[in-house]
């Protein structure tokens, strides 16, 4: 049998390794079959597997006329844009600086999330970002900047690419607090991606000589579609449902690493030697975001925690008549002596008791190995499995 706790872990490191090889393949596909027509049979041959994949993981969903317009902005910004911009890129500047820039959409992120009020942007994320767009800077090479290169119109292409992913995965957090169906979602939100592809490949794209592609090319966009989109994304869903949601970020740092290496090995692509430098800075800065972003997740669970062990020891005591001690202090500072006092005040007197509570957190890094709910057993003798089973989730 398969260790839970590694199975994860295997599945993020097989879809970075599943990224760089579509991005090797689909180089040399792209002679021959244009980037939309590309990107509309990749998504369409991924169809079926998300639909099977959304049927096993959440057969309760239904369908709702909610989904619709959030579906179709995502499948723009999320299926659609980054699946055209991702083979107009790797077409104009190579598959190696596909890989490179792959990994800076949490900068994006961080950046945006900042913006919109959802996250704090700490000295660590500014860090992060301003290491993240010097490299950029540096590997488009600024000193002699061409817009009418096409090395450079595709390293556009791809920052457009992540800034339009970042976008999607912001407003795809707030979908999901109100309707937690990922997989879902996902598909629904690559179908609508699929038709406006498949339009804009049908108005747009030159006609393709069907019978001069290769079957490697036929290959290449088959795994494409197969392989990454209908294996590999749900497999980073399920990943990041059991394993901390920054971590598929941390594995995605790997993807320049081999897609740098298998250009070189594979379509003899070779990175100028300040781009190896540029490519440094850039993961520097893709870490500096996700160590911060680590810690903000860890003091949440921290205190989410904490609470949990607050209302538990609370339950116990009211069972047991003793009465929370903090509670009943704040009460009396609130009512003038004794439990008594208007609902407000008590509510307050709460509110209080919890403040108090949080405030004697175990130190953040001293539960970094995820053990709160063993520190708060011992330290109160919440023995029973169902206290402890509460305190898991």
């Amino acid at each position: 049998m398969v260790d839970s706790h590694y199975f994860p872990h295997a599945v993020l490191l097989s879809a970075q390794l599943s990224f760089a090889a579509m991005h090797i393949s689909s180089h040399r596909a792209l002679d021959y079959i244009p980037p939309l027509v590309y990107a509309a049979i990749r998504i369409g041959s991924a169809l079926p597997l998300l639909a099977l994949s959304a049927r096993l993981q959440e057969p309760s969903f239904r369908v709702e006329w909610g989904d619709v317009p959030w579906a179709a902005a995502l499948g723009l910004l999320g299926v659609g844009a980054p699946q055209t911009l991702v083979y107009i890129g790797n077409k104009l500047s190579g598959a190696a600086y596909v890989g490179i820039f792959t990994p800076t959409v949490p900068v994006y992120v961080a950046i945006l999330s900042a913006i919109l009020g959802i996250e704090r942007f700490t000295r660590t994320k500014a860090a992060g970002v301003t290491f993240a767009i010097t490299g950029a800077l540096a590997l488009l090479h600024i000193d002699r900047l061409n817009f009418k290169k096409a090395s450079t119109k595709g390293m556009l292409a791809l920052m457009g690419l992540n800034f339009s992913f970042a976008i999607y995965l912001v407003s795809l957090s707030k979908y999901l607090r109100r309707r937690p169906y990922p997989f879902s979602f996902f598909g629904l939100a690559s179908l609508c991606g699929c038709t406006y592809v498949s339009i804009a490949a049908f108005l747009f794209s030159p006609p393709v000589e069907w019978r001069s592609v290769p079957a490697s090319a036929w290959t290449a966009l088959l795994y494409a579609g197969i392989v990454t989109s209908g294996i590999s994304h749900p497999g980073i869903a399920y990943a990041v449902g059991r394993c901390a949601a920054v971590v598929p970020s941390i594995y995605s740092c790997l993807q320049p690493l081999l897609t740098v290496s298998l250009s070189a090995l594979f379509l003899g692509q070779h990175l100028e030697p300040r781009d190896y430098v540029a490519m440094a800075v850039i993961l520097a800065g893709v870490a500096c975001v996700i160590s911060a972003k680590l810690a903000e997740d860890r003091r949440r669970h921290a205190e989410r925690q904490a609470r949990v062990e607050y209302e538990l020891v609370g339950q116990r005591r009211r069972q047991t008549g003793e009465g929370d001690s903090d509670s009943s202090e704040s009460a009396a500072e609130e009512g003038g002596g004794g439990g008594g006092g208007s609902p407000a005040q008590r509510a307050r007197a709460a509110g209080g008791g919890l403040r108090a509570h949080l405030r004697r957190v175990p130190s953040y890094w001293a539960i970094a190995d995820g053990d709160l709910c063993g520190h708060m057993l011992a330290k109160h003798t919440l023995g029973s499995s169902d206290n402890l089973a509460a305190c898991r989730r």
